[in-house]
């Protein structure tokens, strides 16, 4: 018998459904409730599911450090089965989950990083020379494409898109209304429904990809040619299956979250003008004497860094990080019943004032001051478990918004743009529009000579 009490749970709640209802219509609100009732702590009732909730840096550190030992991510996350096959990556058995992540983190390493900056430059060159002088445009729907297509150029190619079809982007859009850690997945709901056909066709194409490419090796092989030669422990080669649902998460996962948090980034400096202007001197400054955009003049661009992170805290894209207890345990006076679902909230957690001070103001000045308390900031998640591709969003967003913003002046034409309703990704609320204008002088933080081999394709890693 485990000794302990009983977490305290939020209160209201109704038989059968629980908490459902209040924490579906409005999830952060409802967590911010329990924060106020019982403090870091608490427990809520879904159906089926015992929720216990976590929130503030000391418990984050004790769920990532627990994380494939009392608790556990596979069964954590539901509607994962639904996107991808049983045994993939969230739902795999923890040495499996490791073999698989191993296959792809080659991509994610520090001494690719510099490769992926031309494609960066190239697509976001693009994406201008489309936008034009001036006009609106709504900013998640084209930073989505942006964002997407700068994933999938990367790891995949440039022909990625056109041998998806220029559905894609929508594709991906439908695919990721799986994404319901409330309700099971057998419902005959419109949004499953639209999941499924985009889950289908996006298998069917992908699979069709790989089979090109192996009548047709690249070589020197780029990382779809390394990914497709992966082997297994025994040696044998990674399944064509594996391989589909690897090549779905990569692009997925690269535009579900950057293109939220890169909006929240852009909205936030455009409602902090003073801040902004900061940002794009000292953007002019780092480019005054370089010839092209490298790794190290990313490294300096320093305020946008802060920004960023600023932008992590306030509106952090995803809801909850989830796991599973896989028995009953005690901690820190409370006993967590086995099979409990254990949430940690990046939106609440980020939003302590005995972690951050004045939480609710825009302040990037404050990651200026060195290191911060450790998981305090949780937006990538944290342990093994991080999102691998964090270093990989963080330059994109440096260089999509350097280029950007030395480009064009930019206007909010909603000044308060609020999150998606829901338990989906926070991304702002779709329309959310915005008015550019080319810069009159603006100010060459690019060499004409380098724009040009990158937009000819002169420039290597294409």
């Amino acid at each position: 018998m485990i000794a302990g009490k009983d977490i305290p749970r939020v209160s209201g709640g109704l038989p059968f459904l629980g908490h459902a209802l209040p924490f579906m219509k409005a999830p952060i609100p409802f967590l911010k409730k329990g924060y106020e009732e019982h403090g870091n702590m608490f427990s809520m009732k879904l159906p089926g599911q015992n929720v216990v909730v976590m929130l503030g840096p000391e418990y984050n550190s004790f769920f990532f450090g627990e994380t494939d030992k009392l608790l556990s991510v596979r069964g954590a996350y539901p509607f994962f089965q639904r996107m991808f096959n049983k045994d993939f990556f969230a739902n795999a058995k923890f040495e499996e989950y490791k073999m698989q992540r191993d296959i792809i983190l080659p991509c994610f390493r520090a001494t690719v990083m510099p490769n992926y900056i031309d494609i960066m430059v190239l697509e976001t060159f693009t994406f201008i020379d489309k936008l034009g002088e001036n006009g609106t445009f709504d900013l998640t729907k084209e930073f989505g494409h942006l964002v997407m297509n700068i994933a999938s150029h990367s790891f995949f190619g440039k022909d990625f898109k056109e041998k998806l079809g220029d559905s894609v982007f929508e594709d991906f859009r439908d695919f990721a209304k799986a994404i319901d850690p409330v309700l099971p997945g057998w419902l005959p709901i419109p949004k499953f429904r639209k999941s499924e056909k985009a889950k289908q066709k996006l298998a069917k194409n992908v699979i069709s990809l790989i089979q090109d490419r192996r009548k047709n090796p690249m070589n020197p092989p780029d990382f779809l040619q390394t990914l497709l030669e992966s082997k297994n422990k025994d040696g044998s080669p990674v399944s064509d299956m594996l391989l589909k649902d690897l090549i779905v998460l990569l692009v997925w996962a690269g535009h579900e979250t950057t293109n939220g948090h890169i909006s929240w980034v852009l909205i936030h400096l455009l409602q902090n003008r003073e801040y902004l202007e900061s940002v794009i001197k000292e953007q002019q400054e780092v480019f005054e004497a370089a010839p092209k955009f490298t790794m190290n003049e990313a490294k300096k661009l320093k305020r946008i860094e802060w920004a960023i992170k600023e932008t992590e805290r306030m509106h952090p894209v995803i809801l909850a990080i989830i796991r599973k207890a896989k028995d009953s345990f005690e901690h820190d006076g409370y006993i967590i019943p086995k099979g409990s679902m254990v949430y940690l909230s990046p939106s609440v957690s980020h939003k302590l004032p005995d972690v951050f001070s004045n939480p609710e103001q825009y302040d990037p000045l404050r990651f200026s001051k060195g290191k911060q308390i450790k998981n305090s900031l949780i937006g990538f998640g944290g342990g093994m478990h991080r999102c691998t591709g964090i270093n990989f969003a963080y330059l994109e967003m440096k260089v999509v918004l350097t280029l950007l913003l030395q480009h064009y002046d930019f206007e909010l034409l909603n000044p308060k743009p609020k999150p998606v309703r829901g338990i989906q990704m926070k991304w702002p609320e779709s329309p959310c529009m915005i008015r550019y204008s080319k810069k009159k002088n603006a100010p060459e933080i690019i060499k004409e000579e380098y724009r040009n081999s990158v937009l000819e394709g002169s420039c290597p890693y294409h």
